[in-house]
């Protein structure tokens, strides 16, 4: 499984990982769903195509796993990850195209997460 990742849904942001195949009509969604626990030999409203796009995907998810929402971390959080950009916080963030920075305002320090710019001169953390 993926670093950070996990077999779960627990989020719209969640769901909108999974990737149901584009010919499946909105019958055949609900039927799946509400017949999800049997064997795909007692699923005959479903074309071939779409059991095997679907096979397809549940073999993908099983693999790769579903990716949880960032949500907010918190100022400590953030902290650890600006200072250790190895870890596995900041590695998550990393692969997103996230990276932390450290700022300050009003003579406090704090950080924040920013979209990570593309180019030779970007890094973990500055």
């Amino acid at each position: 499984v993926a670093v950070g990742a996990y077999h779960k849904l627990h989020s719209e942001v969640e769901l909108r990982q999974v990737r149901v195949p584009e010919r499946m009509t909105l019958t055949e969604k609900v039927c799946f769903a509400a017949e999800s626990e049997l064997p795909d030999a007692d699923r005959p409203f479903l074309s071939f195509v779409i059991r095997t796009s679907i096979n397809g995907e549940i073999n993908r998810l099983r693999q790769e796993g579903i990716h949880p929402a960032i949500g907010t971390p918190s100022q400590g959080e953030l902290q650890q990850m600006y200072e250790r950009p190895g870890s596995i916080g900041a590695s998550i963030l990393a692969k997103r195209g996230i990276v932390v920075r450290k700022a300050e305002h009003e003579g406090r320090t704090y950080f924040r997460m920013m979209k990570l710019e593309p180019g030779p001169e970007s890094s973990l953390s500055t």
